[in-house]
């Protein structure tokens, strides 16, 4: 099974022409490089979502926007292969003191969310998690929340004996302290994989959208999962476009995964 998870950047005008859409086409092209049979997306906007529902028929997808949880904002979603998988349950929370409604923690630059699907495979019958969130940018506390608030979350009894895996832009560092707390409870893929670790940045810092002899990238986007699911291989997609640009000023991620065979198919 293949997981992705993509930041495709918001649309705003700001990007002038290299805005979205000038750079959609690249964007569902990386997707479809990616080929994932489920995938996360950060940072869409309503009118973004709509494009990759209408240029991905093949996949059922699920998530809200952050400010109202209808159409205000941006939206975490999950899409998920129609044909492979049955929708066992699903649910969302805001990341704040009040998570059934909108609502942001206290000193956070933006309401962040966490988006969950249970899925169950239809040739195995084996179910298994999958959620999606972006962490706050702004605020150090909010991100030690957020990470806290998964935790609750993938240690819900029905969780438990199941394979979760976790995805999305984290806005960490490895030397965080965010990622330090997440991975006491998570494992990263990006560095747990049998081929070759992924180390190398997921952003461009600048946000310029070409690579220049400055650019700086860091590696803020992760595929996490708990110690019910074994990576077999993750690679990071740093496509450019024809005219030289990154589709977005992040790179999706994905990772070829299995699920431990001592796990009992009817769970």
């Amino acid at each position: 099974m293949k997981i992705g998870t993509y930041n495709i950047r918001y649309d705003t005008s700001s990007d002038g022409n290299w805005s979205w859409e000038y750079r959609k086409q690249d964007v569902i092209s990386q997707i479809q490089a990616m080929n994932a049979d489920v995938f996360g997306i950060d940072e869409a906007l309503l009118n973004q979502k709509e494009a990759l529902v209408a240029a991905f028929p093949e996949y059922q997808s699920f998530g809200l926007a952050r400010d109202d949880g209808v159409d205000s904002g941006e939206f975490n979603l999950l899409f998920f292969r129609k044909t492979q998988f049955n929708v066992i349950d699903s649910g969302y929370q805001w990341i704040s003191k009040t998570p059934q409604q909108p609502s942001i923690y206290l000193n956070a630059g933006s309401r962040r969310i966490i988006v969950w699907l249970e899925l169950e495979e239809k040739t195995t019958s084996q179910k298994f998690v999958v959620v999606v969130t972006h962490l706050d940018n702004s605020s150090i506390e909010a991100r030690q929340f957020g990470v806290a608030e998964l935790k609750k979350l993938t240690a819900q009894s029905e969780f438990n004996q199941l394979p979760v895996i976790v995805v999305g832009d984290f806005n960490m560092l490895s030397s965080d302290r965010a990622y330090t707390d997440m991975t006491s409870f998570m494992i990263d893929s990006g560095l747990d994989s049998d081929g070759e670790p992924i180390v190398s940045g997921t952003y461009q810092e600048d946000s310029e959208f070409h690579p220049h002899n400055q650019s700086r990238f860091t590696r803020i986007d992760y595929i996490f999962h708990n110690q019910l699911v074994h990576t077999l291989g993750i690679t990071s997609g740093q496509n450019i476009a024809m005219n030289g640009n990154f589709p977005s000023d992040h790179f999706p991620i994905w990772a070829a995964i299995e699920f431990s065979s001592l796990m009992s198919s009817d769970m």
